[in-house]
């Protein structure tokens, strides 16, 4: 289905915003991973690890998402584009309508 008016969109804040939401879902998400980690017993060995990667896990997520909303921009873009010319141009021929004067029985 064609989209009806479709507008070019701001790439860069689309990106930033979704920057900021993937930070701001590690930041609550990855610590509380990071304690369920830690409380299993083999994991003790690799404590340091694992709250590096609580630590950095929020701007590698925020990287993630600003360059994943990049190209999801500039992809609408490029459909937005060619939705907006007319490339198939269909014409159906009218339809008669045909009253019968009577009964044919």
């Amino acid at each position: 289905m064609a989209m009806s008016k479709p507008q070019p969109i701001s790439v860069y804040v689309v990106a930033l915003t979704c920057a900021a939401l993937h930070g701001a879902v590690a930041i609550v998400v990855v610590p509380i991973l990071a304690i369920i980690l830690c409380s299993s017993a083999p994991a003790n060995l690799y404590i340091d690890r694992i709250m590096l990667f609580a630590v950095a896990a929020p701007a590698i997520t925020a990287a993630f998402g600003f360059i994943a909303g990049g190209l999801m921009a500039a992809g609408y873009n490029v459909f937005a584009k060619e939705q907006r010319r007319v490339s198939v141009m269909v014409s159906e021929p009218p339809q008669v309508q045909v009253e019968s004067l009577g009964s044919v029985a």
